[in-house]
C-alpha cells in the first residue's frame, strides 16, 4: 500500500531527524539501499510504503545501532549475520509506531524476506558438522 503525501513526509521527517541526532547522512533515491557505515551515509530509497520506510530504518540502524556496528568491524559469515539482525532488530525498535499502524503482512514478510536472504546466501558457505 502506497502512503499518502503526508504519510511520506512523515517518515522522511523521521528517518531524517535520526539521521541528524546521530549525524548520519542520509541521500534518498532509487537505487538499491546501502549503508556505509564507516562513513556515517546511508543510500535509501524513498519511503513511500511501509516496506521502505522499514528498509530505510534498517540502513540506518547499521550506521547508528552499536550492536550492528560492533559487528561490521568484524570478518565472517556469523559477523554479517549478526550484524544483519541488530540492524533489523532497531529498525523494528525505532521505526514510528504511528506510521507502522500501518504496515500489513506483506510489508512485514518484505523485512523478513530481506533478513533470511543473509542466511540463504550464507547457507552455502556454513561448515556442516
Amino acid at each position: 500500500m502506497r502512503w499518502t503525501a503526508a504519510q511520506r513526509a512523515e517518515a522522511q521527517d523521521h528517518i531524517d531527524a535520526l539521521a541528524a541526532r546521530h549525524k548520519v547522512e542520509v541521500i534518498y533515491g532509487e537505487s538499491p539501499a546501502e549503508s556505509f557505515p564507516q562513513y556515517q551515509v546511508v543510500h535509501v530509497r524513498t519511503p513511500t510504503t511501509p516496506s521502505r520506510y522499514l528498509e530505510a530504518m534498517h540502513e540506518l540502524g547499521h550506521a547508528i545501532d552499536k550492536e550492528a556496528l560492533g559487528w561490521w568491524r568484524r570478518e565472517g559469515n556469523e559477523a554479517e549475520l549478526r550484524m544483519e539482525s541488530a540492524a533489523w532488530v532497531w529498525a523494528a525498535l525505532n521505526a514510528d509506531p504511528a506510521l507502522m499502524g500501518e504496515a500489513t503482512s506483506r510489508d512485514w514478510s518484505y523485512a523478513a524476506s530481506c533478513w533470511l536472504s543473509y542466511f540463504r546466501c550464507h547457507a552455502e558457505d556454513t561448515p556442516r558438522g
